[in-house]
C-alpha cells in the first residue's frame, strides 16, 4: 500500500508542474501526449492516477475489516478524476447520465461549482472568475477528459452531434418526436428547440442549417 505522504508529495508535484505549464502557455493533454522539458506529463499523471485509485481501494478493505481510516481529499480527487478518465476514453466524451453514473455525476456538478464559484455566474457572463480554491491545475486535467463548464453548451454539444449523425445516415432530419438514440431523447430535443427557435444565435442557427434541419 503506498503511502499517503508520498502520494500528497507526487500531487502537489503534478500541481506544480501544471502551474508552470500554464505561465509558459501550454497546455496539458493525453492525447496527443504532452513533453514539458523532458517530462511526459501525461504518463506521471496517469500513474499518479492508478496509484491513488489502488490506495483508495486498500482503504475501502480496511475499513472492511473494522478499521477507521481516513482519506485526504486530494488524494480522492484523483481517484475520481480516475473513474471520469476511463469513462472519457471508453465513450469520448463526458457527458454523464443516468442513475448508475450518479456518483461520477455529483463529482463533476461539484468541480462544474467550484469552477463558476456560483452557478449562477454562467449565464451570458462567460468573463466571471473561477475559484478553485488555488488548485486551478485541477481545469486542464478536467478540460483534457472533455470537461464542458457550462452545461447548457454542453447539451447542445451532445445533441446536436446526434442530430449530425441522424443526418449523416438518413439524409434528412425530419425525426420522430419520440426518437430515442444513444439513449438520449433527440427528438424532444429537436422539439424544443423548434419551439425556441427565437432563443438561437446565429451560430447555433448556421450548425442547424448545415444538417438542413
Amino acid at each position: 500500500m503506498q503511502r499517503k505522504e508520498e502520494l500528497l508529495s507526487r500531487i502537489n508535484e503534478v500541481k506544480t508542474i501544471l502551474d508552470k505549464m500554464k505561465k509558459r502557455g501550454r497546455c496539458f493533454s493525453f492525447n496527443p501526449p504532452v513533453i514539458f522539458g523532458k517530462i511526459r506529463v501525461d504518463e506521471i499523471v496517469l500513474q499518479l492516477m492508478k496509484d491513488c485509485t489502488a490506495f483508495v481501494n486498500d482503504v475501502n478493505k480496511l475499513r472492511q475489516t473494522g478499521k477507521t481510516i481516513s482519506i485526504d481529499y486530494r488524494i480522492l480527487w484523483f481517484y475520481k478524476y480516475d473513474i471520469a478518465y476511463h469513462f472519457y476514453k471508453e465513450n469520448g466524451h463526458l457527458y454523464v447520465g443516468g442513475k448508475t453514473l450518479g456518483q461520477l455525476l455529483r463529482w463533476k456538478s461539484e468541480q462544474r461549482r467550484k469552477y463558476f464559484n456560483n452557478p449562477h455566474k454562467r449565464k451570458n457572463r462567460p468573463d466571471d472568475n473561477f475559484n478553485f480554491n488555488g488548485e486551478e491545475y485541477k481545469i486542464p486535467l478536467m478540460e483534457a477528459i472533455g470537461m464542458v463548464w457550462d452545461p447548457e453548451q454542453e447539451d447542445w454539444n451532445m445533441y446536436y452531434s446526434l442530430l449530425v449523425e441522424y443526418y449523416k445516415e438518413r439524409g434528412h432530419t425530419c425525426l420522430p418526436t419520440h426518437w430515442v438514440q444513444n439513449g438520449l431523447d433527440l427528438g424532444a430535443w429537436c422539439g424544443r428547440i423548434i419551439s425556441h427557435k427565437d432563443q438561437l444565435n446565429d451560430e447555433r442557427k448556421k450548425q442547424l442549417a448545415d444538417v438542413n434541419f
